[in-house]
């Protein structure tokens, strides 16, 4: 994850179980996966980087299914 810091995100796709794939700039690729059988969430992107029950934007919380959510409906964060 640290390498990809600040890069510029070039692609976005998700598969038919819901891994999602970050491309970038520089030719690399993070692939998050959806086989975890037991945690919280598997994973989200959010606009604070903190809890990502409070503030996610989309994310995949439980195998094969995804949660989307418009930005201008969440709460305020500081």
């Amino acid at each position: 994850m640290t390498a990809h810091r600040q890069r510029l995100i070039t692609e976005v796709a998700l598969d038919d179980a819901y891994n999602l794939t970050l491309s970038f700039d520089n030719n690399s690729k993070l692939t998050l996966s959806t086989d975890a059988d037991i945690v919280d969430w598997q994973w989200t992107l959010n606009t604070s980087g903190n809890d990502p029950y409070m503030d996610c934007l989309v994310g995949c919380f439980w195998k094969g299914e995804i949660v989307i959510h418009e930005a201008d409906a969440l709460p305020e964060h500081e």
